[in-house]
């Protein structure tokens, strides 16, 4: 899972960033509210200007992320 999250951020650096957030849930609830996070792996879209592009939850294949990365307007 681990590469397939490589390949994304290392694809897509120029048009956006791509994080991953690994959290422990109780104590970071806070922040878990504000992106919506409900479930493990969630991977968050942003722009350069640190808009939130798309949320995708559950694990994806690269081409998965390629087809939302596709859908949220990002080359």
């Amino acid at each position: 899972m681990e590469s397939i999250i490589a390949e994304a951020q290392l694809k897509y650096r120029e048009n956006a960033n791509i994080i991953i957030i690994n959290l422990d849930y109780e104590e970071n609830f806070p922040l878990a509210m504000e992106y919506g996070v409900r479930v493990v792996p969630t991977f968050l879209v942003f722009d350069k200007e640190n808009n939130l592009l798309d949320k995708i939850e559950g694990v994806m294949t690269l081409d998965e992320i390629d087809k939302k990365m596709q859908e949220a307007g990002v080359n």
